[in-house]
């Protein structure tokens, strides 16, 4: 049996994917790997690049639909491996990554899911712009108050035991293709860990490299917003499925936003944050519209799929 799977999404980004793939098969030296490259592209060009450089243990898979978490929760269901890691193909692991996860779940047999760093490369100027990161510290579950806040973490490196994924489920799918893609859906599965009660950890040494996630300040600025709209979603969905803790977290969430917009009129300054607070709030009214059952993938959901190898309906 393999030690690890690790889960790669992937669209159109055939060159991206390679230099991924090069860092992964660094990574995996001296391990028994299997990957599992999820590819949505509209051409052949992923599969031939794939295919082509004959990579022990890389199985390639053509999703029957798009979206980043149905690929995340086709390749966990199709994991042998007890130990499930997810990448993104525009980031690069370190050449540490997977022993560093390997021996996080090996020296505590309790730990069930482990969040990662994920970083912009050495050289990301920002004066030109910015690399989505995800810097787990200390005090990183604490807001501006210092209330404790939900946890969200990075899909472009998380781990788990794909035993602890079978009970919890897997990430939300927001009814596919049905429904615009939401960004922060990651956050679902972050929900789930925290609502699990299990021993999870956030360690900023298993480390991956936003190498190809650059976007300049004005698109920067526009994915920020996404994702504060992804996260009201997220927490309206769990709502309507009767979770109050959801509707308590997107409140002090909220609250957080609010805050700080009030900080800087109290110091008569122009308030900076106003469409993320609104695309925040309009996210929850979103998510609340949307059917709670659809696209939700629970535990007998997930299990089905890696019983049957395929993606549930």
């Amino acid at each position: 049996m393999p030690q690890i799977a690790v889960v790669i999404p992937t669209r159109n980004r055939t060159n991206h994917l390679e230099q991924c793939l090069d860092a992964v098969k660094v990574s995996a030296q001296s391990l028994d790997v299997e990957v599992f490259v999820m590819d949505q592209s509209d051409g052949d060009d992923t599969r031939r690049m794939v295919e082509s450089r004959k990579d022990t243990g890389v199985q390639y898979h053509r999703m029957p639909r798009n979206g980043a978490c149905p690929a995340r929760n086709l390749g966990a269901a199709l994991a042998t491996s007890p130990i499930v890691a997810f990448l993104d193909d525009d980031c690069c692991p370190r050449p540490d990554w997977m022993k560093r996860i390997l021996k996080a779940f090996a020296d505590d047999p309790e730990l069930q899911f482990v969040f990662g760093q994920l970083k912009a490369p050495p050289n990301a100027n920002p004066e030109e712009g910015f690399y989505p990161e995800y810097l787990p510290t200390p005090d990183w579950q604490r807001g501006r108050s210092g209330r404790q806040i939900a946890m969200v973490a990075a899909g472009a490196n998380m781990s788990a035991r794909k035993e602890f994924l079978l009970r919890i489920g897997g990430f939300d799918e927001l009814l596919g293709p049905a429904v615009p893609t939401v960004k922060s859906n990651d956050s679902s599965i972050s929900y789930k860990v925290l609502r699990s009660g299990e021993k999870w950890r956030a360690d900023p040494d298993i480390e991956v490299v936003h190498v190809n996630g650059f976007r300049r300040h004005d698109a920067f600025a526009k994915l920020v917003r996404e994702y504060d709209h992804g996260l009201g979603v997220n927490w309206a969905r769990f709502a309507r499925r009767g979770d109050p803790q959801a509707v308590w977290y997107f409140c002090v969430e909220h609250a957080e936003m609010t805050k700080g917009l009030l900080e800087q009129v109290a110091h008569l300054k122009l308030p900076r944050g106003v469409k993320n607070w609104f695309s925040h709030l309009k996210g929850f009214w979103d998510g609340i519209r949307l059917p709670g059952d659809v696209g939700y993938v629970d535990g007998n959901v997930l299990r089905r799929m890696s019983e049957t190898r395929r993606l549930d309906p």
